[in-house]
């Protein structure tokens, strides 16, 4: 040993502190009911299929929010963007009661904008969440 240190017993070493495993922590958290669409065939654009099957959910009056994942920050930004505007057609053309909220969730968001995202959806609204993989 170097001068002024004293050397420590390897572990499981008479005199040697006693070496514990690695702490195991677990969370409960709720689950809901979640019902995975995936497209039959590869399309082209994945932002504009899954604005469409958002609107083709939402349009069939079923309860519940929606989740979608993309794969990164523009991604999400565009589909929030494609899901205002058609959701403000389908309301200035119908009257479609049930408004629909798009909300963006992704790690670089601010903490108010994620806390909307994950909270619950306003009376008279459906949220639909687009997110990256944070929201796993």
């Amino acid at each position: 040993a170097a001068p002024g240190t004293v050397p420590a017993p390897a572990p499981g070493a008479p005199g040697a502190p006693a070496v514990r495993g690695p702490a195991v922590v677990s969370i409960e958290g709720r689950t809901h009911p979640v019902e995975v669409h995936y497209l039959a065939e590869p399309c082209a654009n994945y932002v504009t299929a899954a604005v469409s099957a958002v609107m083709d959910v939402h349009r069939a009056d079923e309860p519940g929010d929606i989740l979608v994942f993309l794969t990164g920050q523009e991604e999400v930004e565009s589909a929030v963007k494609a899901l205002d505007a058609e959701a403000h057609r389908l309301q200035h053309s119908t009257g479609y009661a049930l408004k629909l909220l798009p909300l963006p969730l992704y790690a670089g968001l601010p903490g108010p904008q994620q806390r909307a995202a994950l909270g619950p959806a306003p009376r008279g609204h459906r949220k639909v969440v687009v997110a990256t993989n944070i929201a796993e």
